[in-house]
């Protein structure tokens, strides 16, 4: 920009100043859900691994949202952990974060675990029982009247 400033009889000597307007979103986070292999009943629980950044240092507003197998769960809206009361088998939980500055769209960033089968659920008397999983596990359990 080329200023000249005015007394209101004569201009004075021009000046330049150069002016950078900008803002930069946030950087997305790095999230981790521990345990990596959750079994049912496990509570879940949200890591950041890497902390989101505003480069000029804006604050920064995080909003978390929890997914069952694809279905928001608003009960845990906000939560950094999931009680091991709604984890069952085979289900698959994703993490939703998003940050935002409040002057660009959020960025987001997910992390998923999927709960494994457990054996804890098998009845029997007097026999064996077998449960397998989409992935192969073998559970067995032998029951004795005594």
């Amino acid at each position: 920009m080329l200023f000249r400033s005015n007394d209101g009889t004569d201009d004075g000597t021009p000046a330049t100043a150069r002016v950078t307007v900008g803002n930069s979103a946030p950087s997305a986070p790095v999230l981790s859900i521990t345990p990596a292999e959750p079994i049912e009943g496990d509570d879940l629980e949200l890591h950041f691994d890497v902390d989101a950044v505003d480069p000029e240092g804006d604050a920064i507003t995080t909003t978390i949202r929890w997914y069952d197998d694809g279905i928001h769960v608003g009960t845990w809206d906000d939560s950094m952990t999931v009680s091991g009361s709604y984890v069952d088998n085979d289900e698959v939980w994703t993490v939703e974060v998003s940050v935002t500055d409040g002057l660009h769209d959020a960025v987001v960033a997910t992390a998923s675990v999927t709960a494994a089968y457990t054996c804890s659920n098998l009845r029997s008397e007097e026999h064996t029982s077998e449960l397998q999983s989409p992935d192969h596990l073998v559970c067995r359990l032998l029951l004795e009247k005594k």
